[in-house]
């Protein structure tokens, strides 16, 4: 009966110390999920002054409000239902997202965010989305 209960014990500990992992990476990287459904939510409105807001600096710089547009197009990333992040990573002021952007009608868009910190904020540095139909790569 004691064997089971320090059995159940350990068991409970580990339980704890794994959630405690996984909610502490969470919490640490909400500002990079924060920041990407922003964005996606501004793109929805067809808001494009708040969807910049979300940009770096950088990105604003080197990509034209017509450009972010024709990105976005008129397919799942501008009639974003829901986000998914399977991948999440912080190192110093760069981050990391990688998942998929579900639209109002279902379709998926396997997307990947590199995001900057400035002056405090989460910002989106490149956004790429996974090529759709027949891709022919040349080496």
């Amino acid at each position: 009966m004691k064997r089971m209960w320090i059995v159940i014990l350990a068991l409970l500990g580990v339980g704890s110390c794994v959630g405690g992992l996984v909610g502490s990476v969470l919490y640490f990287t909400l500002g990079l999920t924060e920041c990407a459904d922003g964005f996606f939510a501004a793109v929805k409105r067809q808001d494009l002054v708040a969807a910049r807001v979300y940009l770096s600096e950088d990105f604003r710089a080197h990509a034209s409000d017509a450009a972010l547009v024709e990105f976005i197009g008129s397919g799942p990333l501008a009639h974003c239902a829901s986000t998914h992040w399977s991948s999440r990573e912080i190192k110093n002021d760069t981050g990391r997202l990688e998942g998929e952007v579900r639209s109002d009608s279902g379709g998926v868009v396997p997307v990947t965010l590199t995001l900057v910190r400035e002056r405090g904020e989460w910002r989106i540095q490149t956004l790429a989305r996974a090529e759709a139909g027949i891709v022919e790569r040349l080496r």
